[in-house]
């Protein structure tokens, strides 16, 4: 079985034109020293013709390496442009994903601060208007943003503005009343009633 060839790669090609072009300025030097020490005119001229060809052969391995770093550098600028325009794509759409899933923290809380407040009402708004700002504060903060369910997300902006903490201490007020109104008024002795 015959031995599988080696893989031109990028690397490997860049390697094979650089020892070529080694091997090329060897054989240029070697060649000048034998046309300096070249006895007779015959020699000289084919010593000459030798220096020539591994001029030219060296020329070309070096032409062929500056036209290959060019091409990968052309490649390697393409490859960036690609990738820019498909991040730029990306981020286009998850705006225009943000924007959506905007409208619908913003219908939510819509719905749930007018069963709060009256229509219109100042705190109403300025409560509306604090989501949204903070859905654009957690939009830049978590790339997983729109993973979240609706109600989830909804839940957490109504914990950082605080509406859960309002509900709470109505709860616990109402739970410190009942005890108050207990103690006001004793039990009547039995058989009084």
């Amino acid at each position: 079985m015959e031995p599988t060839p080696p893989v031109l790669t990028p690397e490997r090609i860049d390697a094979m034109l650089s020892r070529m072009a080694e091997i090329c300025m060897g054989a240029v030097e070697e060649a000048g020293v034998r046309v300096k020490s070249a006895p007779d005119g015959e020699t000289f001229e084919r010593a000459g013709r030798t220096l020539n060809s591994t001029c030219r052969n060296l020329r070309q391995s070096i032409a062929l390496k500056l036209r290959f770093d060019r091409e990968q550098a052309a490649l390697a600028a393409e490859q960036r442009q690609v990738a820019e325009a498909q991040r730029l794509e990306a981020k286009k759409l998850r705006d225009v994903a943000v924007a959506k899933r905007r409208e619908q923290v913003r219908d939510r809380f819509r719905d749930l601060l007018w069963d709060e407040y009256e229509y219109e009402n100042d705190d109403a708004v300025e409560m509306l208007d604090g989501a949204s700002y903070r859905f654009d504060l957690l939009a830049e903060e978590d790339p997983d943003l729109l993973d979240i369910p609706l109600e989830t997300l909804v839940a957490r902006i109504a914990d950082i503005l605080g509406m859960n903490d309002d509900y709470s201490e109505d709860d616990e007020d109402a739970e410190d009343e009942a005890p108050e109104t207990a103690e006001a008024d004793p039990p009547s002795p039995p058989g009084s009633g």
